[in-house]
């Protein structure tokens, strides 16, 4: 039985990525490397990335994480005071 793990983007007045598996300290510092001050480093950990909404390109970021083998498997947005919240879910097979 496949088991898989799941992310989600949260583009709001914020970006942050959720992971629902522990994504390990090689992701920041790979990500980091590529994205800049778009990643908020001290503020980011194995499960959570949190990052900059003014330098983050965000389609490029999603692309990122296909190339990382998350695939895209739906997208909600909900209106919002003035911006509306959109959500992008991501899953991956689970390894192990």
């Amino acid at each position: 039985m496949k088991h898989f793990q799941y992310a989600w983007v949260r583009d709001d007045t914020q970006v942050a990525a959720f992971f629902s598996h522990a994504q390990g300290p090689n992701l920041i510092q790979e990500l980091s490397q590529v994205l800049g001050p778009s990643l908020i480093v001290p503020q980011s950990s194995e499960w959570v990335l949190s990052l900059n909404k003014q330098t983050l390109n965000v389609p490029y970021f999603c692309g990122l994480l296909g190339d990382r083998g998350w695939e895209l498997v739906a997208v909600s947005t909900v209106p919002g005071m003035g911006v509306p919240a959109t959500t992008m879910y991501f899953k991956k097979t689970a390894e192990g």
